[in-house]
């Protein structure tokens, strides 16, 4: 089964979107057919096996009591699944003779090879004319995409990445070293080059939230003291690079920002905050029981939705057929510009598509998850060893970026983004039952 997890992890670094998209289903019908239902379940997989098989049929009866095409469901079963599905195959494996360190090794050789490839591709695109990022233009970041290939790729480069920088920075913090220093700054120079400035936002105000509620508690503590001096020394090398490479970016963002606080005095829309008003206000003022189970996978701002407006893709493949549902052309179809660039811009975020197709019990389910599996980490962290616990809060720090980034854009249905999300949590939901299980037996034996 190790050669699953390192074909799995591969697969979401290759270019092609439909095969990222299909693998998770490859991979289930895998299982079945080799175990045949014959799946021995431990303690921690039974728990999330449930929450699946909840959102499983909360999915059904959205579809089933808001149905506007097979099609809008179908392409909403392949997009939501290429990450509820692979958690799910993920789930049915046995892990206990799988090596964590070597497929984190090989996650960590496949994340830095980006970094290097990334940066060849943006100094090649300008001819070899500089091998200096300093001096290159605001526009670079787009050729950064390592094995993604496509050019608009960048972003999903660099939200993966940050994964890797993640587990790194605590792999720096528990312990000062030149190569862990090193580590840190290179992986710091892939997720800045990309040049999307809503991911680094995004890991800077997670690296504070993540870290800001232990600060009163732990005031006292000597050692805390030095990782908060760590932290601030990272935080403002990470702004002060950023400003320095992507200097035109960050003015970009800066007037996303003026026009946005704009929209509060009428003299200017963002259409990102426009989406949120007709997903959050105008859908449910329209009929107030979508405010529980949402109109429906496919329906609205979900990819899914996109994908069959018609106006997403820059060509429309004919095995998508374009069937816009009555709430995507209403409300969010008008908003989108191909044209036009930047997140700010795009009416499409996972939360707004979370609340807007299943309401306000998708979202409970979501919170749920992320509050079981914090749970989950912060049992690790306080029986293992070292390397779990870097491998543990680097994994909670990115959920908490995840949780952010996903008001910016449809990254729940990123499988390049979530596919090494979702091998990484499983595994660790696995070695916590594992380790349930020793630290009982210890206990018992001390009794």
């Amino acid at each position: 089964m190790s050669i699953i997890l390192y074909l799995t992890i591969l697969i979401y670094f290759c270019p092609f979107q439909q095969l990222c998209y299909l693998w998770p289903y490859c991979l289930l019908s895998y299982i079945f057919l080799i175990y045949r239902f014959r799946i021995k379940l431990d303690f921690c997989s039974k728990w999330f096996l449930k929450w699946i098989f909840i959102g499983f049929v909360l999915f059904i009866t959205s579809s089933i009591l808001n149905f506007s095409n097979i099609n809008n469901f179908f392409w909403s079963c392949i997009t939501y699944g290429s990450f509820f599905v692979l958690f799910f195959a993920l789930l049915l494996i046995d892990t206990s003779k799988i090596c964590f360190k070597k497929v984190f090794i090989w996650f960590f050789l496949l994340s830095f090879a980006q970094v290097f490839i990334g940066y060849y591709q943006m100094i090649s695109a300008y001819n070899f004319s500089t091998f200096n990022p300093f001096k290159l233009d605001m526009g670079a970041g787009d050729f950064f995409v390592g094995t993604l290939f496509v050019k608009w790729n960048s972003a999903i480069l660099a939200v993966k990445l940050f994964m890797l920088l993640f587990i790194l920075l605590f792999c720096l913090i528990n312990r000062i070293k030149l190569s862990n220093i090193i580590l840190v700054i290179f992986a710091l120079f892939g997720c800045i080059l990309p040049s999307s400035m809503t991911t680094v936002v995004c890991g800077v105000v997670s690296i504070i939230v993540y870290f800001l509620p232990d600060i009163k508690k732990n005031i006292l503590n000597l050692k805390v003291k030095k990782v908060y001096l760590y932290l601030i020394i990272f935080l403002c090398t990470f702004c002060i690079l950023n400003i320095i490479i992507q200097k035109d970016n960050v003015q970009y963002a800066e007037n996303i920002i003026i026009s946005t606080s704009k929209i509060v005095e009428g003299q200017y829309s963002v259409r990102k905050l426009i989406a949120y008003k007709n997903g959050f206000i105008d859908l449910f003022c329209e009929n107030p029981l979508n405010a529980i189970w949402g109109v429906g996978p496919g329906n609205f701002s979900s990819r899914a939705s996109a994908l069959v407006s018609g106006n997403y893709l820059v060509n429309q493949p004919e095995y998508i057929h374009v069937t816009p549902a009555y709430y995507a052309e209403k409300y969010i179809i008008p908003l989108w510009q191909k044209s036009v660039d930047g997140s700010a811009n795009q009416p499409y975020a996972s939360w707004l598509s979370v609340f807007s197709e299943y309401g306000i019990l998708g979202v409970s389910l979501f919170m749920l998850f992320f509050y079981k599996f914090f749970k989950t980490l912060n049992f690790i962290i306080k029986y293992d060893n070292v390397f779990y616990n870097n491998i543990c809060n680097g994994i909670a720090l990115f959920s908490v970026f995840l949780m952010i980034i996903f008001f910016f854009d449809n990254w729940l249905e990123m499988p390049q983004v979530m596919g090494p999300y979702a091998v990484f949590a499983v595994l660790l939901i696995k070695h916590c039952s594992f380790l349930q299980k020793s630290v009982e037996i210890f206990n018992d034996k001390k009794t």
